[in-house]
C-alpha cells in the first residue's frame, strides 16, 4: 500500500508554480509593453502607417521638448486616419501634446525650434514658419482650432478622450480655450 506524502506532490506543485509564474510574467510584460509604448514605435502596433506619418513630426518635436506621451497611445488606439476628417482629428490629438509641452516656456533651443518648425511648415497657408515663441504658440493654436472646427461634435468627443487619457494635456487645452470645435475665435 502506498502512503500519501506531500514530498511525492512536490514536483507537480513546482511545475504548477513555475507555470503560474511564467504566465504572470507573460501577461505583465504584455501590459508593461502597452504602458511603455510610444508613438515613435507605433504604440505597440496600435497605429496605422498613415497615423504614424501624421504623428512623426509631432513626436520629434515632443521628444526635443522633453514632453510626455502619457495617454497618446491610448488615444491612438481609439483613432484612425482612414478619412480626411479622421486624419485631421488625429493630427489635432498629436498637436495637443506639443502644445502642452510648449506651455510656460520662455525660449526654445535651436534643436527644439527646428523640431517645432517642422510641424509649422506642414500647416497650409502659414507661409514662412515663425521663430518667436509667442508666434509659434499662436500658429499652433490657430492650426488646432482649424482642425477642431471641421466637426464640433467630433471635436468634443476627442476632447473627452484626451481628458480621459491625458488630463494634463486636457487642462492645457482648456486653459487656452473652452470652445474647441467652435469656428468662432475666442
Amino acid at each position: 500500500m502506498n502512503e500519501f506524502s506531500f514530498s511525492n506532490c512536490r514536483p507537480a506543485l513546482q511545475r504548477v508554480a513555475y507555470l503560474a509564474f511564467g504566465l504572470s510574467c507573460l501577461f505583465t510584460s504584455g501590459a508593461w509593453g502597452q504602458i511603455n509604448s510610444s508613438i515613435k514605435t507605433g504604440c505597440a502596433g496600435a497605429i496605422s502607417a498613415p497615423m504614424a506619418q501624421i504623428a512623426a513630426p509631432y513626436q520629434r518635436a515632443l521628444a526635443a521638448l522633453n514632453g510626455s506621451e502619457v495617454g497618446w497611445c491610448a488615444i491612438a488606439s481609439e483613432s484612425s486616419a482612414n478619412t480626411p476628417s479622421e486624419a485631421a482629428f488625429w493630427e489635432f490629438s498629436s498637436a495637443a501634446f506639443v502644445f502642452h509641452a510648449l506651455r510656460g516656456r520662455k525660449e526654445l533651443t535651436p534643436t527644439q525650434l527646428t523640431a517645432v518648425r517642422e510641424i509649422l511648415t506642414r500647416i497650409p497657408g502659414l507661409g514662412n514658419p515663425p521663430t518667436r515663441l509667442k508666434q509659434i504658440d499662436t500658429a499652433l493654436y490657430v492650426h488646432m482650432r482649424t482642425l477642431a472646427a471641421q466637426d464640433s461634435t467630433e471635436a468634443m468627443v476627442l476632447i473627452d478622450t484626451i481628458e480621459q487619457y491625458s488630463p494634463a494635456v486636457f487642462k492645457t487645452l482648456m486653459r487656452r480655450s473652452t470652445r474647441w470645435g467652435d469656428a468662432d475665435d475666442n
